[in-house]
C-alpha cells in the first residue's frame, strides 16, 4: 500500500530527555544549506511532521561520524526507530586539492575555530572539483527502522533538523561527515595544537618581566588593544561542546551561558576602564 501524507497520523510517545529543535538555532547560512536537502527530496507533510518531532524533542540519541549518521528518534510505536545516514566522504585525492587551495585561505580555517563557517569555504571546495556540502542523493542515502516505506520519513526528517542545529554549533561537524576531523585539518594545515611549549614559547617572546609583574608594576604588561564598537560574546569553545547531556531537553544551556559570558565580558572591560583612569 502506497504511503499518504495524512496516514498515521497519531501522536508519537512523549519522552524526557530528548535532543529539542531550539528557536533560530540554524538560521546560519551552512545549516540552512543542509536543510536544503530535504527540499531536494520533496517530502511534503512529512517534512512538517519532522520538524514537529524535532522540537518536542523526539530525537532520543544522535551520534556523528566519518561518512556516518546513526540515531534513535521515539515514534508511535513503543521501541525507538533507528536511523542510519550515509554521507560520501572525500578520497585521499580530492582532500589534496581541498588543501591544496586552502593552503591561500588561512584566515578560513581560523572562522572554522572561531565557529562560523565561511562561505569562501565553500568556493574552496568548489575549486577543487568536490562539493562542501551533499549534492545529490547518491551523495546522501538514509533509512529507517519504521514501517513508512516513503523515503525520507518524518524520523529521517526530524534528524535532519537536528543534524542542522549541530552544525550550526559546530561547523566542523560538516567536514567530519566528509571524512575529515578537525585534529587532522590543523595537523595538515601545518597548525598542529597548542602545547605547554608552545605556550612557554609565547610568553617568552612577549619578554615579560615576571618580578615586575608580581609587583604589580603596570609597565610589566602587554598593551591591551582598542575596543571599539559594541561586544559579542562568540563562545565559539561552547559552541563546539554542543548541548551539554544534563541540560538535554530541559533548559536551554546556550542561552543561559550567554548571559553569563556577556555580563562577565562587560565587567572585564568595566574593570578595564577604570584601570585605565587610574
Amino acid at each position: 500500500m502506497p504511503y499518504r501524507d495524512d496516514y498515521w497520523t497519531h501522536n508519537p510517545i512523549k519522552v524526557q530527555g530528548g535532543l529539542k529543535l531550539e528557536e533560530d538555532s540554524v538560521s546560519q547560512w551552512w545549516a540552512e544549506r543542509w536543510l536544503e536537502a530535504l527540499d531536494e527530496f520533496s517530502i511534503g507533510h512529512r517534512q512538517v511532521r519532522g520538524k514537529r518531532y524535532a522540537v518536542q524533542g523526539q530525537v532520543l540519541a544522535l551520534l556523528i561520524e566519518k561518512g556516518t549518521v546513526m540515531a534513535q528518534v521515539q515514534g508511535t510505536s513503543d521501541e525507538p526507530y533507528h536511523i542510519d545516514m550515509g554521507v560520501t566522504t572525500l578520497s585521499e585525492e580530492q582532500w589534496l586539492k581541498v588543501f591544496d587551495q586552502l593552503s591561500n585561505e588561512v584566515g578560513d580555517v581560523a572562522k572554522l575555530l572561531a565557529g562560523v563557517m565561511p562561505h569562501g569555504l565553500e568556493y574552496v571546495f568548489h575549486n577543487a572539483g568536490v562539493s562542501l556540502f551533499p549534492r545529490t542523493q547518491r551523495d546522501l542515502w538514509t533509512k529507517c527502522s519504521c514501517p513508512d516505506t516513503s523515503n525520507p520519513c518524518k524520523h529521517i526528517a526530524a534528524v535532519h533538523y537536528l543534524l542542522a542545529q549541530e552544525f550550526a554549533r559546530d561547523p566542523f561537524l560538516i567536514l567530519k561527515l566528509r571524512g575529515l576531523d578537525q585534529e587532522e585539518l590543523l595537523h595538515r594545515m601545518g597548525l598542529g595544537t597548542l602545547t605547554g611549549d608552545d605556550v612557554e614559547e609565547e610568553i617568552a617572546e612577549e619578554h615579560l618581566e615576571v618580578a615586575s609583574f608580581w609587583t604589580g608594576r603596570r609597565e610589566a604588561l602587554p598593551d591591551l588593544p582598542a575596543l571599539e564598537g559594541s561586544l559579542t560574546p562568540h563562545m565559539a569553545l561552547v559552541k563546539q561542546l554542543g548541548p551539554f547531556p544534563m541540560w538535554r531537553g530541559q533548559r536551554k544551556l546556550f542561552r543561559e551561558l550567554k548571559g553569563v559570558y556577556s555580563a562577565a565580558q562587560a565587567n572585564a572591560v568595566n574593570l578595564l576602564a577604570s584601570e585605565k583612569g587610574d
